[in-house]
């Protein structure tokens, strides 16, 4: 047993992926989940995007910024408008579900969909849902729906000596945010600390 005066949590997240052949071999090589991190990775290459109906427009359009080869495929129908945004950007809209990941000399060289198709590609973006990485939170303090602890601006949880951090609260979190909460936290913690010190003095 570990006895504490308080905990930060910092448990990360876990993305949720699709059991698609070839994507286990294809991942952190050919398959990526974040435009922004990625796209440089992958400039001017054809990319295909699949996964989550409801962030593939915006994943798409952040891939516009690094290459000129996009498609989306998604048995999903879009909004007139968004399908004449994705249009206008040059994003391909390909009405099928992903199957398949195609590989040769390891390498990924297409795609296969449900439908027959077969798109060639040299990467590919996931749009995966996402929970966290240890039920830890749950059992401290509240949660919402996915599991991550819900904070104030501080880190702090709805319990008394309990912050979390990064992933641990926030699914869209980067290790550079991560960072910063941990040092918004910092001094919340000190003064909480300093506080029980106080009462045990008193006492």
């Amino acid at each position: 047993m570990i006895t504490t005066r308080a905990i930060v949590l910092a448990t990360g997240l876990v993305d949720l992926l699709p059991p698609i052949p070839g994507l286990h071999e294809s991942w952190g090589k050919d398959a990526h989940v974040c435009p922004c991190f990625s796209g440089y990775e992958v400039q001017d290459k054809r990319l295909v995007v699949f996964g989550l109906p409801e962030r593939l427009p915006q994943s798409g359009k952040f891939l516009t910024a690094w290459s000129p080869y996009v498609t989306v495929v998604t048995s999903h129908e879009f909004e007139p408008v968004v399908n004449e945004r994705l249009h206008k950007l040059g994003v391909v809209v390909v009405r099928d579900e992903v199957s398949a990941l195609v590989r040769r000399d390891d390498r990924l060289i297409a795609v296969s969909t449900d439908g027959g198709k077969t798109i060639p590609c040299d990467g590919v973006f996931i749009s995966a849902a996402m929970r966290a990485a240890s039920n830890l939170a749950a059992t401290l303090c509240e949660v919402d729906e996915t599991g991550f602890a819900v904070v104030d601006p501080n880190g702090k949880t709805s319990r008394a000596g309990v912050w979390a951090i990064g992933n641990a609260s926030d699914p869209l979190s980067h290790l550079i945010h991560a960072a910063a909460a941990g040092a918004q936290a910092g001094p919340w913690i000190n003064d909480y600390l300093i506080d029980l010190s106080l009462v045990t003095i008193k006492n």
